[in-house]
């Protein structure tokens, strides 16, 4: 299985080589852009590091929801990052789309709409690293979760 492919605007006899999307990185090159394009994405998570850092909680509350917040992104991480590359093993990735999912909802229920932004999140890391049928499935649970934790649909 090929990691990368033939350019094909590449001049006669020069062969240049473009990552494929959706293919573990090989080269250093490769691995530093899919960081670099993980970490662009990192950006959303403003509004929850801001809150960790300012929004008025008590130092154990800033304290609990930045311990939350870290162990999100270093679930996220982990299927983004490193199950994309070489699946993990067993039941390890749809545990921690379910990992996810749980802090997900527990940080927005305990700290507020800015949070449900982690259900963004939840959905993509199911997409990139859980079969068609479970990550359909996890998507839509994401998005039901979102409508009644975030809308008036909840209560």
């Amino acid at each position: 299985m090929s990691t990368s492919q033939t350019d094909e605007g590449a001049a006669p006899g020069e062969q240049r080589t473009v990552p494929v999307i959706g293919m573990p990185p090989v080269t250093r090159r490769q691995w530093a852009a899919k960081a670099l394009m993980i970490a662009v994405w990192m950006v959303f998570l403003a509004g929850p590091v801001r809150e960790v850092g300012g929004g008025g909680h008590s130092v154990p509350g800033a304290m609990a929801a930045g311990l939350g917040l870290a162990a999100f992104v270093a679930c996220y991480l982990v299927l983004v990052f490193r199950h994309t590359a070489a699946p993990l093993p067993g039941r390890a990735a749809p545990l921690l789309v379910g990992a996810l999912f749980a802090l997900a909802a527990v940080l927005s229920l305990a700290l507020g709409d800015t949070w449900l932004v982690l259900f963004v999140y939840v959905a993509v890391a199911a997409g990139a690293s859980l079969a068609p049928p479970r990550a359909v499935a996890a998507v839509a649970a994401a998005l039901v979760a979102l409508a009644v934790l975030g809308t008036d649909f909840g209560g």
